[in-house]
């Protein structure tokens, strides 16, 4: 089974509201699409542990957990593969399979996935250079891991190697992303009542991420108030929730003043 990876977000995500919705918007689709589409989740599952690109498509896709479904995926791996190949040329180079690209390349594109406000910043991954930033010795050695060949000059890596090294990375950055956002909440939770009101809230919010203005930290307040369902206070669940659909930056605070 051949699958082309070269997805815009826009398809990836009505792909997955297509098939996990199915039955709400059935009127609006002919039957045989549907099928197709059923037909084509079906089989992503049952073949995914044969064929690394197919296991890869099936995860991004969310068709293998759909609770693990992350759009921010989606542009995140676009931006590396737009490093990697002319855009233009995605499609025509991804046929070619699991080709090798230079280590250099995959560096520069992992920097760029990193780097992107979709991915959950970690300090271990990235650090600064001479003023710039570059990957942590870290993430280089994984890299070199990866890699074939006898020196950092001549070494590749596979794009699928690389793709499903990235989707792994990805989840842990996530739940990286949420511990920290747990420990932030007990920190800036300074009556102790085990909720958020809007002064705290907001105090975290533009602790770590200070660029905020005051319409955006509202709107994610109402998010977490939505999430949170009755009253004008924060739950946990619902503050790391929206912290990460919103790819707050996962920065060191010092706690506040009691």
């Amino acid at each position: 089974m051949r699958c082309h990876l070269a997805l815009s977000c826009s398809c990836s995500k009505m792909l997955h509201l297509i098939l996990h919705r199915v039955v709400s918007v059935s009127s609006f689709f002919p039957l045989p699409a549907l099928k197709n589409l059923a037909n084509l989740a079906a089989g992503v599952r049952k073949e995914f542990e044969k064929v690394l690109r197919l296991k890869i498509f099936g995860q991004i896709t969310g068709m293998i957990e759909p609770d693990q479904y992350e759009d921010g995926f989606c542009d995140a791996l676009m931006l590396g593969l737009k490093n990697i190949f002319p855009p233009d040329q995605i499609k025509e180079r991804m046929d070619d399979g699991n080709i090798g690209i230079p280590l250099f390349t995959i560096a520069s594109a992992t920097l760029s996935v990193f780097s992107s406000k979709y991915y959950y910043k970690d300090e271990d991954d990235i650090v600064i250079r001479n003023g710039e930033k570059d990957l942590s010795d870290g993430v280089k050695q994984q890299l070199m891991e990866l890699a074939q060949g006898d020196s950092p000059e001549t070494m590749s890596i596979g794009i699928d190697t690389w793709m499903e090294w990235l989707v792994k990375v990805y989840k842990e950055s996530k739940l990286n992303a949420e511990k920290f956002f747990e420990g932030l909440y007990m920190e800036f939770d300074t009556n102790n009542d085990h909720v958020l009101d809007f002064a705290e809230f907001t105090t975290l919010v533009r602790t770590v991420d200070p660029q905020l203005g005051d319409h955006e930290v509202l709107e994610i307040y109402n998010q977490a108030l939505d999430l949170t369902g009755e009253g004008d206070s924060i739950s946990l669940d619902a503050f790391v929730l929206v912290a990460c659909l919103n790819h707050l930056p996962c920065v060191k605070t010092e706690a506040p003043t009691q």
